[in-house]
């Protein structure tokens, strides 16, 4: 989902900040307003020359305040864009200081800020551009609503989600954003665009189509720009479609999407398509046709260094080489994968460390540092006069100290590449069991709402395993892996649990959402047989049991365990009732419900009002009965599963 904020959201954000840089404040009275417009308008393509442009007005005298500000902030933008976050920080900074030394006008004061805060959310320190546009809008809440008001609800919003994932936060921003540009005549379809991609990671999928169809029917109308922009929202519009079940829809839409997209030269956008495209044909089965959408999405983002949607198409291409069984093509491809994370992390924690430093710099610092220098120098002498033993013995100690510290980082290496590898399954590539037990216990410290469990068993594996033999039924639990992730969200985690059963827990989700994920987790397990030896073809299917974290909604506390062993009981009435199927059993009144006692009488808990029970067919509640029998004796669950 972070893809599609990368080619939607980000391009709102490039709009609105620059804008309000541009706006004219007079230029007739300001000769150095040419220069500037020269210097916004080239510092994407050409930043070194936008840089010495900015320059070159900030040296000249006299210099009115709202220029050295207009300058700064190209100056600022120009040395993000050429990858030097200190140099754009101390931008930022003294756009800053320039505000507190001098009272300019409320809407001066309101457009400085914002491209303050755009030159911080491009060098990366997107919680520090937060900080500045909300008390920016805090103070602009005092006017009259204004088109700086709206920008700053609009940057907000967009920082939030995409670059700090807060998606609860920017939806309230967008949901402001959107009340408000109607008063003012400045309603964008790019806004309600973002807002729906916001609405598809919340999985509130109805408001999303909505406003999905809102951005599309702005879009149709002349502007430039907009071409692309129409096809970029059908594109990420099928994300809802998929999950309403309306895949051929969603095909169709991403073909002619890839077609329009080509002629546009929408680079980006296409490649973000072709990536769609080939998920969809990899969960219908088509690795054929996957593998061609995947290539094409990879060769796109290569070429324009998309970074989000080079680190896409290396993901769904080794999902298709593992489908297809070509494992030496999907580790390669996993490991440059990886490279490009650890290059990212690096990357981020290189930007906030040079930042900081910015900050930290001060006068007394540089007389410190000037000491510092000195104190070398006179030491420096010292060590010269040496005799040669003693530097003999200060190089080989040196040399020892080198190898080391060599051997140090070696190691500290293979431990991290160790302790990475005993968290994943080593037959799947998914978490394994503790890792899966680690995240879910951290979820639920950390998350105030509901989240689901859903335990995921595939059907008659035993079988698989006495016909075919156990490479055979390696075969299946690895293909059942790959069409479980192809069915999972960015957020969901997915883990082998142990033998053929598998683990997902979902964040957020209602009942509702709840029996549609199982659905949806269900139809991609079953939606083909796996090829087993020479021709032999196996029908694959799974059940699925679900229950709710904490099962009990007013429940102060309950450990995930209780609520994996509920969900058991559902997974074990699926497969009484006939397999290929799910049933989920949702808490609504816990009051004098003990724990212990849930799966003994089903029904008569949901006549009570004390639960909700959903199947994906009618479904035998009375077979949970022996399941809650065993649990009570201080059974596990899982063990009274019918035999695969």
């Amino acid at each position: 989902m972070r893809r599609g904020f990368g080619t939607g959201l980000a391009i709102l954000l490039a709009i609105a900040v620059p804008a309000v840089a541009t706006t004219p404040y007079d230029e007739a009275t300001d000769p150095h307003a040419g220069a500037l417009r020269q210097c916004f308008q080239s510092q994407q393509t050409d930043p070194l020359g936008a840089a010495a442009t900015a320059e070159r007005i900030l040296d000249a005298q006299p210099v009115r305040i709202e220029t050295q500000l207009r300058a700064l902030v190209c100056l600022g933008m120009a040395k993000g864009t050429l990858g030097e976050p200190a140099a754009a920080d101390q931008a930022a900074t003294k756009v800053l200081t320039l505000l507190d030394l001098h009272a300019l006008p409320a809407g001066e004061q309101a457009r400085a800020r914002m491209n303050a805060a755009g030159i911080l959310q491009t060098i990366g320190q997107p919680q520090r551009a937060t900080a500045l546009l909300e008390r920016a809008l805090d103070a602009a809440k005092a006017d009259a609503p204004g088109l700086s008001q709206l920008m700053m609800l609009d940057s907000l919003a967009l920082l939030h989600a995409a670059d700090l994932e807060n998606n609860e936060v920017a939806e309230g921003y967008f949901r402001q954003a959107i009340e408000l540009a109607p008063m003012l005549g400045a309603e964008n379809p790019m806004r309600y665009y973002s807002a729906a991609l916001n609405l598809v990671q919340l999985g509130r999928h109805d408001e999303a189509m909505r406003a999905f169809d809102r951005a599309e029917a702005m879009a149709t109308r002349p502007g430039p720009g907009l071409d692309q922009l129409l096809y970029r929202i059908r594109t990420n519009r099928t994300d809802v479609l998929v999950a309403r079940g309306e895949r051929d829809r969603a095909l169709a839409e991403l073909q002619t999407s890839v077609l329009a997209q080509q002629q546009l030269r929408d680079v980006q956008g296409e490649a973000v398509s072709w990536a769609k495209l080939g998920a969809l044909q990899l969960t219908a089965g088509d690795t054929g046709a996957a593998l061609a959408s995947a290539t094409a999405a990879l060769r796109l983002a290569d070429q324009g260094n998309f970074i989000n949607e080079q680190r896409d198409a290396l993901k769904l291409l080794v999902n298709v080489h593992r489908s297809r069984g070509e494992l030496a093509q999907a580790l390669g491809l996993a490991q440059r994968q990886h490279d490009m994370e650890l290059a990212r992390l690096r990357n981020r924690n290189l930007r906030t460390m040079a930042a900081l430093q910015a900050q930290l710099e001060s006068q007394d610092q540089v007389r410190q540092v000037e000491r510092l220098q000195h104190q070398n120098q006179v030491q420096s002498l010292r060590v010269e006069r040496a005799d040669l033993l003693r530097n003999a013995a200060v190089a080989l100690l040196g040399l020892v100290g080198v190898v080391g510290t060599a051997f140090v980082l070696y190691q500290r290496r293979v431990n991290r590449r160790l302790r990475r590898w005993s968290t994943l399954d080593p037959l799947t590539g998914l978490i394994n069991r503790r890792e899966a037990a680690r995240r879910l216990a951290a979820a639920e410290r950390d998350d105030r709402r509901r989240m689901v469990l859903f335990l995921v068993d595939a059907d008659r594996f035993k079988a698989i395993n006495d016909t075919y033999g156990h490479a055979a039924g390696d075969r299946v639990l690895v293909e059942l892996s790959t069409r479980l992730q192809a069915a999972c969200r960015s957020g969901d985690i997915l883990a082998r649990w142990g033998g053929e059963e598998f683990v997902v827990a979902c964040p957020h989700e209602t009942l509702e959402q709840a029996t549609a994920t199982a659905e949806r987790l269900r139809s991609a397990a079953v939606q083909r047989p796996v090829r087993l030896a020479g021709d032999e073809a196996w029908p694959l299917s799974v059940s699925i049991g679900f229950a709710p974290l904490p099962f009990f909604p007013d429940a102060s506390s309950e450990q995930w365990q209780k609520a994996l062993r509920i969900a058991d009981i559902a997974l074990y009435v699926a497969k009484h009732s006939g397999r290929d199927a799910w049933a989920g059993l949702w808490g609504v009144d816990g009051s004098g419900v003990a724990p212990q006692t849930i799966g003994r009488d089903l029904e008569a808990l949901a006549r009570q009002g004390r639960i909700r029970l959903a199947g994906s067919r009618p479904m035998r509640w009375q077979a949970a009965a022996p399941e809650a029998a065993a649990d009570a004796m201080g059974g596990i669950g899982m063990a009274a599963l019918p035999p695969s």
